[in-house]
């Protein structure tokens, strides 16, 4: 991803959360709104629940999931813990990989990933490369900064409460990135999101999240999960071409 030098001013369809509309430069049909970076569009926060319920409702079949591994082991897209609560804007979680990427295909997009939307292979990827893996470039600033608010970590800007519990996204006014990247929320807390950076059937999990006290966008606390595994503090968000 460019810099946000570069791309000053430039911010997409904005920071929205409950709609479905996506603008002119970014594809969608559903989840949050996204912002376009670049050639790249990022869902602007983390997948609801109550947007996660649309696409239950919606009862796609597992079977057309877009990863094979996942059609054969993943016989549901309901999550493990289902609500979790309520229906309603904090970040779906109990969701594993192929729940999330299964979400991201029937929304028009894809789960983050390298340049176009490959995967990119996680063993020996450290460090991540900003310019080549879509969500760290959103969580650093297009690799200008340690965290999306800046270079001084802050405990208090994003939710990363040690027991929880979730907050409704944009709840933290501070946990954002900054210029071309400001209306991207929640990149350092509330959930912590899978990505499309595997090896085989494990992939990372990324980003700040309720009990987990690492750096937000650093890769002390990456952890390398089966795609089936499932958490109270675990979500994701969407990638996708710019059209």
């Amino acid at each position: 991803m460019p810099t946000a030098d570069e791309l000053a001013g430039e911010s997409g369809s904005g920071g929205g959360t409950g709609g479905t509309s996506q603008g002119s430069s970014c594809p969608g049909t559903a989840g949050p709104s996204m912002v376009r970076i670049g050639g790249a569009c990022i869902d602007s926060t983390e997948v609801t629940a109550s947007q996660y319920d649309a696409f239950l409702k919606a009862k796609v079949d597992p079977a057309t999931n877009p990863d094979v591994t996942c059609q054969a082991v993943n016989t549901t897209y309901q999550p493990s813990t289902w609500p979790n609560g309520a229906v309603d804007e904090r970040p779906v979680v109990f969701v594993d990989w192929c729940d999330a990427a299964g979400f991201c295909a029937w929304a028009g997009k894809r789960l983050c990933g390298g340049p176009g939307g490959v995967q990119i292979e996680s063993e020996g990827y450290d460090p991540p490369d900003p310019k080549q893996d879509e969500w760290f470039g959103a969580c650093t600033n297009g690799g200008t900064t340690e965290y999306p608010y800046g270079d001084s970590p802050s405990t208090a800007a994003c939710n990363r409460a040690p027991e929880g519990p979730l907050a409704q996204v944009k709840s933290f006014p501070a946990c954002h990135g900054l210029g071309a990247y400001s209306a991207i929320w929640d990149l350092g807390g509330n959930a912590d999101e899978w990505v499309n950076v595997c090896h085989v059937d494990y992939c990372r999990t990324v980003g700040g999240a309720i009990g987990i006290s690492s750096d937000e966008c650093g890769t002390s606390d990456v952890l390398k999960q089966e795609k089936t595994h499932a958490a109270d503090n675990l979500g994701f968000r969407c990638c996708a071409n710019g059209l």
